[in-house]
């Protein structure tokens, strides 16, 4: 500020020595106005260096501000660099708690995907299991809670569990309970009936209406009790309207939720399954047939034959003492046409005859009743010989019908396989049906025969001995007279 002073002093100085060279100002003019300039001058550098000096004090303020200000930064920058230190150090630590809690996360979001499965897997086995009960026909609705469940894709919460809890446990406590109640059913017409039903778990139902008393089906699609198309026996009937009226504390039930009764429907009589068979049937119902006159003929000829063997021996005894010979003749005349009184017979005609032709004699009569006895015994063995062979043969030519409709339409529709099957099961049935009962009667009527057979012996031989005692009795009193 000093220099700029001098500087407008010498140009004052200099416009002064140029205007001296005007004539028309004078000297004292020219020393007044030097004095003006010189004292402006002065003015203008005590300004100067007032301004100067003012502006040093800001200098030196605005210095010692500036000092301040960059001690306070200096002081700052250390402090956020502490700061920093210490927010590096929190990041570092939040970064671990950040990939441990992603981790914990992660392990979180399994168990809860997994238990979100469970869950899901849970009610769609509930909502099986209640839909395809027949507890759901008293109220269809209560499953529709568990749609929602399946279906919503927000996470359950307790109490979606709490209300899927509670269907199962009703479930479990109603499948254990006997429900008598009246509801609107299909009868075995289609048509819609009120009827009296008892709800047995969730195992069978049974009804009784006006008209009849039969079993139910539910079905789930309608989420209805129908009749069965067919009706059960009568005895199962009367159980199940003796249940309903409280006569009864027993009603049928079918363990496996309506298998059973469903097999009510398929029941074929003995016509149907014979006719299944094939023309293989016929001949062995015709040997069951003539299986069955034989051993009717054969019970009727030994119990029409059959007498008290003990009972004729005691009562012929003292007559072959007392050598009544015509009155043993009508005992065994009295005892009819039958075997025992045939060989007793003989042996009264050949009574004076040695023992040993005497027991030949009789022999003889009972080798002659033995045919009569043995009839038609060797007919049942071939018989029940001959019917599991055909059922055999039946059972070939029905395993060959089969593989012929395999051959030709192979084995996509079994249904036409049924009539080869049926035909091979059933006369394989049919035969060893036949074959059982005739060689159990076979051998019951071979016993009975054999038994017959060895009494005839006993009684023939006991006679002998009464009739060869008579003659020792006699040829000891007639020793005795000549004695």
């Amino acid at each position: 500020m000093r220099r700029m002073g001098v500087v407008t002093v010498l140009l004052l100085l200099i416009s002064v020595g140029a205007a001296a060279t005007d004539a028309r100002y004078s000297a004292q003019q020219q020393r007044e106005r030097q004095r003006q300039l010189v004292e402006k001058a002065r003015q203008e550098q005590r300004q100067a260096e007032l301004e100067a000096r003012q502006l040093r004090q800001r200098l030196a303020q605005d210095e010692k501000q500036l000092r301040a200000r960059v001690a306070a930064l200096r002081t700052r920058v250390k402090e956020l660099q502490r700061q920093k230190k210490t927010l590096n150090d929190s990041r570092q630590r939040l970064s671990a708690e950040l990939a441990r809690l992603r981790a914990e996360k992660e392990r979180r979001t399994g168990q809860l995907q997994e238990l979100l499965g469970f869950i899901r897997v849970s009610a769609k086995q509930a909502d099986t299991l209640i839909s395809t009960s027949q507890i759901n026909a008293l109220d269809p609705q209560r499953g529709a809670v568990l749609h929602t469940l399946i279906t919503s894709q927000r996470f359950p919460g307790m109490d979606d569990v709490r209300t899927l809890r509670d269907l199962l446990l009703q479930q479990m406590q109603a499948s254990g309970e006997v429900q008598i109640t009246t509801l609107p059913v299909l009868d075995r017409h289609g048509e819609e009936i009120n009827a009296k039903v008892v709800l047995l778990g969730d195992f069978s139902a049974a009804y009784c209406s006006e008209d009849e008393c039969g079993f139910l089906l539910y079905s789930p699609p309608s989420a209805r009790l129908f009749a069965l198309s067919v009706l059960p026996p009568r005895q199962m009937r009367n159980q199940i309207e003796d249940y309903l009226a409280g006569r009864s504390a027993s009603v049928p039930v079918d363990m496996g939720h309506g298998a059973s009764i469903r097999q009510l429907t398929y029941r074929t009589s003995l016509i149907d399954e014979i006719r299944q068979g094939g023309f293989i049937v016929w001949p062995i119902l015709l040997i069951g047939a003539v299986a069955a006159l034989l051993i009717c003929e054969r019970l009727w000829f030994l119990t029409r034959h059959r007498c008290d063997a003990d009972r004729v021996l005691a009562q012929i005894q003292p007559l072959v003492a007392a050598a009544d010979w015509s009155r043993s003749e009508e005992l065994c005349r009295s005892l009819g046409d039958k075997p025992l009184a045939r060989v007793l017979r003989a042996g009264i005609r050949f009574r004076n005859l040695p023992r040993e032709d005497l027991e030949n004699a009789m022999q003889e009569a009972i080798l002659a009743e033995i045919p009569r006895l043995e009839r038609f015994l060797s007919t049942l063995a071939v018989l029940a010989s001959i019917a599991p062979l055909l059922g055999l043969l039946g059972t070939v030519t029905g395993m060959i019908d089969t593989f012929q409709i395999i051959t030709f339409h192979g084995t996509s529709d079994p249904r036409l396989m049924s009539g080869g099957i049926s035909e091979a099961l059933v006369t394989t049935m049919l035969g060893l049906a036949v074959a059982i009962p005739l060689m159990l009667c076979h051998s019951l009527l071979s016993r009975r025969v054999e038994t017959h057979i060895a009494q005839l012996e006993e009684k023939a031989i006991s006679f002998v001995n009464l009739v060869c005692r008579r003659r020792l009795e006699t040829a000891e009193q007639g020793h005795d007279d000549v004695v």
